[in-house]
């Protein structure tokens, strides 16, 4: 048969010779083929050994026609339909489903058909025979009924595949894949079960086939197949609704249409005839849409494994693509069709450029990639997912031979003919899996007749119990009347109660059968998670747990004396017909003490400990005090005064080098002289305490804030004309920035003067946590600092920020309860002034607004939750209102109704909750700048943010520069390192970011063919990005992150949750890269084409039929139109994967993009390369996520959208902010109100009401029972009349007595010896409070360090603790002590309330008493002891 590629082209006499073998050849192949798929059906003994075919055959079998209209619609009680089963009583109750209907409906009708021709059939095919069709219907019986069925389906599919080959490629092309496709193993395989997989490939290919034909010029006729076709394809099983790319790709690119208006007649046609035809053949779709719904959202979240069930875990850790491709390889296909198949798919693809591939392939294609992106995507990737792909890859494959045949003919035949003799091969041996009888039923006979009645066996969960209920010799025998059988949950976690049942079940079994690979297969793959699991089978098959292998049964595919080993297949391919089974006897006995020594271990974490340990003991560790040193700037005014004037002398000394940087920025970059400066001030003191040079003290930053000063004074001496020049130019410049600034820090002192607090009792957040490692860091003289958390140990966190913050607390002297609360006001005005420069920098024309534009975006506005959470509470006041229940505009009513009742006076305005708006997407926290400023954490990306900016900032003056060499240059990178270097140690989550914003400066350059070195500075700047890394050596080396990775996501956000966060900025990136793409003039032809066609996109059939009119044209079309097919595929395989939020993001994304690509000016190109940028961040979170200790909880995206999120609100809001303002030197406001601006306008109103809003219950969660005087910045004044109750409001807490204690301790007790408290958290109890209010390191503070550290030491800590308080034995109180490293003991009232109550106070009042303990403080609440 392959010979006949040689006819292609031949004489008239080979013509007719092949017209003759043709159909002789094709009868030879289907018979062939349903000879190998109709092989011994019955292979299971009717035991339904795939779960799926089970499944489906249970649904069916309780499918009946109604009884009447009415019960037909009634979608629960009709017996029609599939998500309604009959459940206790028999009563319908919904169920899912994840098949398509029309398999069931066609089974079941046939089942009743053949019942029903049973007595008519009787005389011609005999009583016994007429007896099994009397049976179809019987669930046993339909079993048969539906291999036969699917063994048909396949059969089908060869036909369909020759005819689809023969019309793409020719007669020889149809032959060999339709060859091929009756010698796949994996459709031999499917053919033996009834689970739709053949039934979906067939009409797969049908469609395709009708479309192609649709594609060649085709007519009503083949419209209509078509839409039938692809009907029947998605009623059989949902994952077929990707053909609907190849659907429109037929009718868009339909040769011989003379108009669209025809194209698209043709194709409403289509879609009707298909719409009618699934309404046909699957009604309970549409009639019971929230049952295919909810459906549809459990398959898919198999799929993606947010469901995580024993037999998908075999996928956890396997490459995406790769692994299909390899088990269609080596497996399902074998491995020269599969080579042929594959190489089709790359040959078709690679010709699609060079526009030489016709529109019949091009439709085949738009089916292969996108079903393939999608399902190789999966986490899931049974094998049968690949059936509806193999025809349409063997029509490929089987094309390129016949493409190489025209010029090699010889080889193209070897190579055809060797591929189907390894086809008749592999078929042909696996087809003895089938001649071979059942392992599983091999194996319960040979139980049966062979283990002692009454014998203990194993039952692993989630597998087939085996033995089978059967008769032996002529007697009935099941597993549970004859044995005691002992199931082994080995799906369940490994942890305690796991070792215990194992130590449980490998006592009491006498025999252990493992029935298939289903556990063993996968748990290698889980070494970290199931360890336990994992010893327990290495045990067992080395035969080290008393049991010994008697009996083994397997049936691999062989052919003659050949054998072909399958165990390391897909799991899915052996474990269903062909599974091998294991019995395992005992051969001795071993004692409950050796069994749980061979497993416990396995339950106790490894620990990181020694790597986060200080040098020395936590007591000799050096200490410096040379912070709070100011006398009259400790509060009020003179502190607010005095910071600000503190951070502007670092930004005076910093400024003319940043000046001379960047000096193309607003106001020569003075509002990013404060961020540049306190950097350079404070790595070089940083760097020196960690290699031990020299130490961190305030003399030392002072030094380094001189020597800046004076390079400052130096660089400005050697220009002063230049600048005296520059200081009258932009005078207006430097007083716009300052005043913003200035403006922010104020704005913000006050947002802290009306609640300074440090913590709340609900609202308290991680403040505690950033005090105590503030006092560490202010106190360390060498870093990395100690952990007040965790004594003897070092911060395992980003601590950099919190050590900038306590650069600025040693030169300003201000104390740290103070200066945390200005350090936030600093950081709000940083943002916001950085916002503001970067956003002024990116336009020409309005650049003062542009600014203001991007200062609010970044550091003001909150997200469109904050405005409908207003609205919606409205709505909640106006419920009953006239019209509230219409639909779509109800909310309108109510909302009216609502605040008419409020201004009315009838009713109290509803209550703000400035919360909500920060979780919008479930399970994901939503953060922006405004909201954590307000919430009042110093949080590392609170404190990162202004770094971010700059870094912004630093690489548009080196992308305006590129042109222009010199020193300048190089400093800016240097610059750029610094920044880097600065996030890493800051907030790690941000380096990543910063490094692709400037890579992706040089791609935008090279897209905007700007003529300059791309490899060159692609090099350059990836060096600049590995040296500010290597700038961040010091904190990385002593930084272990948790165990993770990045890891593909299993769920996106939905849509409308997203939209509500991202909403304002999808409207304006919408609009300014349509702006962008129309005014643009760009260079490179095909984004020339893109912004031709966006200005002209009425007449883009006429340009695009000019633009063919050349070869030029012709292959830039071609590039085009693959690169739309590529764009559609991704775009579709993201709406498919359930990512439409990173669908929109990825739109985004491209058209900011291309807009960058073709506008004219360098400085609004990156401000749209920076858009597209945010975006590109956002999809990302929508695909991957990074594992820490979330990993495997509903929340596991939570800290990968948070920290990421962040980075594409100050990304978005700096240039989509900036580029909002109107283009041209127009009125501002006249250019705000046209277009669409209009509606961004109206959005930004919806974002403003939650600063205005939120701010006003944000400062009012003060404390419930009392709040100190507005005027003071000391975030421990609430201590002074606080109280708050724990654990219920039978324990009141008044925290006077403990901020006297607290006190004492920070005056009297220096360096870091280790006081003990109760080792409670801090977000309800109020717990740490020694570490976070005096830095004192204590053993444990319990909140972080679980995420910190190994939790194996912590838990012996928290015990220690716990017995030091709870003990009455004074003795082993001392030793407790002793293991702790305590020189302090503190005795307050959560010690008394967590550990006994006043028997701790009094246990350590008797010792102070005897002398064992020395009393240093006592206020009749508080006691502080001293060991001596």
């Amino acid at each position: 048969m392959p010979a006949l590629i040689m006819v292609e082209g031949e004489s008239g006499l080979r013509k007719r010779l092949s017209a003759a073998i043709e159909p002789v050849l094709l009868v030879v192949l289907l018979t062939g083929g349903l000879l190998l798929r109709l092989q011994k059906l019955d292979w299971d003994h009717g035991n339904l050994a795939h779960p799926d075919e089970r499944h489906v055959l249970m649904v069916a079998d309780t499918v009946e026609w109604p009884a009447s209209l009415e019960q037909f619609l009634d979608v629960r009680s009709s017996p029609l339909n599939p998500f309604s089963r009959p459940g206790a009583g028999r009563v319908r109750q919904p169920e899912t489903f994840a098949y398509g209907h029309f398999p069931v409906y066609v089974l079941k009708g046939l089942s009743v058909l053949l019942e029903k021709a049973a007595t008519p059939l009787r005389p011609l095919i005999g009583a016994e025979a007429a007896a099994d069709l009397a049976r179809s219907t019987n669930l046993w019986q339909m079993v048969f009924v539906g291999r036969v069925l699917s063994a048909l389906a396949d059969a089908g599919t060869i036909l369909v595949v020759y005819a689809l080959g023969r019309r793409l490629f020719g007669q020889a092309a149809g032959l060999l894949a339709a060859a091929l496709l009756s010698l796949t193993v994996l459709h031999i395989q499917l053919s033996h079960f009834f689970a739709v997989d053949t039934v979906l490939a067939f009409f797969v290919t049908l469609t395709l086939y009708w479309l192609v034909r649709v594609g060649q010029g085709g007519g009503r006729r083949e419209a209509v197949f078509a839409g039938i076709s692809l009907a029947l394809a998605v009623a059989s099983k949902s994952s077929a609704a990707a053909l609907g790319l190849a659907w429109i790709v037929a009718f868009a690119m339909r040769s011989g249409s003379r108009s669209a208006a025809e194209r698209a007649r043709l194709a409403v046609i289509s879609f009707l005839a298909g719409a009618i035809t699934f309404l046909l053949v699957s009604p309970y779709v549409v009639l019971d849409l929230p049952m295919f719904l909810d459906s549809f959202q459990k398959e898919g979240g198999m799929v993606r494994g947010t469901y995580d069930f024993p037999y998908t875990r075999q996928y956890r850790g396997t490459t995406a693509y790769l692994y299909p491709i390899l088990q269609q390889l080596r497996w399902g296909m074998g491995w020269l069709p599969g080579l042929l198949g594959f190489g089709g798919l790359a040959w078709t693809l690679i010709r699609l450029r060079s526009g030489s591939v016709k529109v019949g392939a091009i439709v085949v294609l738009a089916w292969v990639v996108p079903y393939f992106l999608l399902t190789g995507g999966f986490m899931v990737k049974f094998m049968r997912y690949g059936a509806p792909l193999t025809p349409a890859l063997y029509v490929l494959g089987a094309g390129m031979l016949a493409a190489l045949a025209r010029r090699r003919r010889a080889l193209a035949c070897a190579l055809g003919g060797l591929t189907v003799v390894y086809a008749v091969v592999w078929s042909l041996a696996f087809s003895s899996v089938y001649r071979n009888a059942f392992t599983r039923h091999e194996a319960s006979e040979w139980i049966y007749r062979n283990l002692p009645a009454g014998s203990v066996i194993t039952k692993e969960e989630w597998d087939d119990l085996i033995p089978y209920g059967m008769e032996v010799d002529g007697r009935g025998m099941s597993a549970e009347s004859r044995f005691e059988v002992l199931a082994f949950p080995l799906q369940e976690p490994d942890d305690q109660a796991k070792v215990d049942m194992l130590v449980d079940r490998l006592l009491r079994a006498d025999y252990i059968i493992v029935s298939s690979n289903r556990f063993y297969g996968w748990l290698p793959r889980l070494q970290d998670r199931f360890p336990v699991s994992n010893r327990y089978y290495e045990l067992l098959f080395q035969g080290r747990l008393g049991f010994t292998l008697v009996k083994e049964f397997t049936s691999y595919p062989s052919l003659g004396s050949v054998t072909f080993a399958d165990d390391g297949a897909d799991e899915s391919f052996t474990v269903y017909d062909h599974p091998k089974v294991m019995i395992f006897g005992r051969s001795s006995r071993l004692t409950e003490a050796d069994l749980r020594s061979l497993f416990q271990p396995l339950v106790s974490e490894t620990s990181r400990e020694e790597d986060l340990l200080l040098p020395v003991a936590v007591d000799d560790f050096p200490t410096v005090d040379d912070f709070g040193w100011n006398r009259w700037a400790r509060d009020g005014i003179a502190a607010v005064a005095w910071w600000w004037l503190v951070a502007t002398a670092v930004g005076l000394a910093a400024w003319p080098l940043t000046q001379r940087l960047l000096g193309r920025l607003w106001a020569g970059g003075w509002a990013l002289a404060r961020v540049i400066g306190l950097l350079l001030v404070a790595y070089p003191v940083w760097l020196a305490a960690n290699a031990g040079l020299s130490a961190n003290t305030a003399p030392a930053l002072g030094a380094m804030l001189g020597l800046l000063g004076m390079i400052g004074a130096a660089l400005a001496w050697r220009r002063r004309r230049g600048w005296r020049a520059y200081l009258r130019e932009h005078g207006r410049e430097l007083a716009a920035a300052e005043g913003v600034a200035l403006a922010a820090y104020l704005v913000w002192v006050g947002v802290r003067l009306l609640n300074p607090d440090l913590w709340h009792p609900w609202w308290g957040g991680e403040r505690p946590m950033e005090m105590g490692f503030l006092w560490a860091v202010l106190k360390s003289a060498q870093f990395p600092p100690y952990d007040p958390f965790y004594a003897g140990g070092i911060i395992n966190y980003y601590y950099y920020g919190l050590y900038l913050v306590s650069c600025l607390t040693k030169l300003s002297g201000i104390p740290p309860e103070v200066a945390f609360n200005l350090a936030l006001a600093l950081f709000f005005s940083l943002t916001a002034a950085s916002a503001f420069t970067l956003g002024a920098s990116l336009v020409k024309h309005h650049r003062f607004w542009a600014g203001v534009a991007a200062a609010l975006a970044v550091a003001v506005l909150g997200n469109l939750e904050g405005g409908l959470l207003l609205i919606r509470r409205w709505a909640e006041l106006g419920a009953g209102a006239p019209g509230g229940d219409l639909p779509l505009i109800g909310w309108l009513a109510r909302m009216v109704a609502g605040l008419a009742a409020v201004l009315g006076g009838g009713r109290a305005g509803p209550e703000y909750d400035f919360w909500a708006p920060s979780r919008v997407i479930p399970d994901t926290i939503n953060e922006f700048p405004f909201f954590s400023f307000l919430y009042g954490d110093l949080h590392p990306h609170v404190l990162d943010m202004p770094v971010i900016l700059a870094a912004a900032a630093v690489v548009l003056c080196l992308f305006r520069a590129r042109d222009r060499a010199g020193w300048e240059q190089w400093a800016r990178m240097g610059l750029l390192a610094v920044l880097i270097g600065a996030a890493v140690a800051t907030n790690t989550w941000d380096a990543p970011v910063l490094v692709a914003m400037a890579l992706g400066a040089v791609v935008l350059a090279w897209l905007r063919d700007e003529g300059h070195d791309t490899g060159r500075d692609l090099l350059l700047l990836a060096a600049t990005g590995v040296v500010g890394v290597a700038l961040a050596y010091p904190f990385l080396a002593n930084y272990e992150p948790p165990p993770g990775g990045f890891a593909l996501a299993e769920d996106g956000s939905p849509l409308l949750h997203w939209l509500r966060v991202w909403g304002l900025f999808a409207l304006v990136s919408a609009g300014v890269a349509w702006e962008g793409l129309r005014q643009g003039r760009p260079r490179r032809a095909m984004v020339a084409l893109v912004s031709l066609a966006a200005r002209r996109w009425r007449r883009l059939p006429r340009v695009l039929d000019l633009t063919e009119r050349t070869g030029a044209g012709r292959r830039l079309t071609a590039t085009m139109g693959a690169a739309a097919l590529a764009i559609l595929v991704i775009f579709a395989a993201l709406l498919a994967a359930g990512r439409a939020a990173g669908a929109v993001a990825f739109s985004l994304a491209l058209l900011s993009l291309l807009a960058a690509a073709a506008v004219g000016e360098r400085r609004i190109a990156f401000a749209l390369g920076l858009v597209s940028l945010g975006w590109l961040v956002l999809l990302g979170t929508e695909l991957f996520y990074l594992k820490d200790w979330l990993a495997g909880g509903s929340a596991y995206r939570m800290n990968t959208v948070f920290k990421f999120g962040i980075q594409a609100w100050l990304l978005l809001g700096a240039a989509a902010g900036a580029l909002v303002m109107p283009r041209r030197q127009t009125n501002a406001e006249e250019g705000l109100l046209v277009g669409w601006r209009v509606p961004v306008l109206g959005l930004a109103v919806l974002a403003a009401v939650y600063p205005i809003l939120g701010t006003s219950t944000r400062v009012g969660s003060r404390f419930p029972n009392a709040s100190p005087a507005v005027g003071t910045l000391d975030s421990f004044a609430f201590m002074s009349v606080g109280a708050h109750f724990w654990p219920d409001e039978n324990y009141p807490i008044v925290w006077a007595p403990e901020q006297e204690a607290l006190q004492w301790l920070r005056d009297n007790v220096p360096g870091t010896p280790v006081v003990a408290e109760a080792a409670l958290g801090y977000y309800r109890e109020g717990g740490s409070r020694v570490a976070a209010y005096t830095g004192l390191p204590i053993p444990l503070g319990p909140q972080h360090e679980g995420e910190q550290r190994p939790k194996s030491p912590l838990g012996t800590r928290a015990t220690l603790v716990r017995l030091l308080y709870e003990s009455a034995d004074p003795v082993e109180t001392l030793e407790l002590a002793e293991r702790l490293g305590l020189t302090y003991i503190y005795v307050g009232q959560l010690e008394r309330i967590a550990h006994g109550g006043d028997a701790v106070a009094a246990k350590f009042a008797q010792m102070a008493a005897t002398g064992v303990l020395g009393k240093v403080f006592d206020n009749g609440v508080v006691a502080v002891y001293r060991l001596p």
